[in-house]
């Protein structure tokens, strides 16, 4: 398996298509060099990959980039175009007693609701972010806003959840962020 391009030869020159290019053979690299398996396609207008690591945990990770034109013409400014950053890394946690949560950016009625709702609270590292816990003090939660605090801080987080043993770490970002993933595979 491997990361693909499916560009037409109109878009082989494309800016957009060579970063989209450079952004998967880094990916791979990244993969490959863990003894993982990779899988996607991209071309100048996007990208879509999975990567599946094997470390103390099994981890995958996607990243996609999205550019919906509305002229058809990518060569114009990227910032008159709809974008989709995503990346997400996502692991099972057997064996795990924090009990379920979601931090996630605040949102203005979240004021509100942190009156009434003793489980909603703001989380220590950004008042930007807000989590829904019972026990926002346990040690998942305490690594995983130290180890991502640059990408809390930087408000590229979307959100991090555990629900059914199940941690998922959602971004809005076109970085890849392998030193933090790396860190973060080794600690949790």
């Amino acid at each position: 398996m491997s990361i693909e391009s499916n560009a037409s030869p109109d878009e082989l020159s494309s800016p957009y298509y060579i970063a989209n290019k450079n952004f998967c053979i880094e990916f791979e690299k990244f993969i490959v060099k863990r003894k993982g398996e990779v899988k996607g396609k991209y071309n100048a207008y996007s990208f879509f990959v999975i990567g599946n690591i094997k470390a103390k945990k099994y981890w995958k990770l996607t990243y996609k980039r999205a550019t919906y034109s509305s002229s058809g013409i990518l060569y114009l400014d990227a910032e008159k175009e709809c974008l989709l950053l995503l990346a997400k890394w996502e692991t099972e946690l057997t064996n795990n007693n924090a009990e379920k949560f979601l931090i996630r950016k605040r949102t203005n009625i979240d004021n509100i609701r942190m009156l009434f709702d003793k489980g909603l609270n703001k989380i220590k590292t950004s008042k930007k972010y807000i989590i829904k816990t019972n026990n926002p003090e346990c040690e998942l939660i305490t690594k995983l806003t130290r180890i991502l605090n640059v990408i809390i801080k930087s408000e590229e987080l979307y959100e991090i959840e555990l629900k059914n043993s199940r941690l998922r770490i959602e971004m809005r970002t076109g970085k890849q962020y392998f030193d933090l993933f790396n860190r973060l595979m080794n600690k949790i």
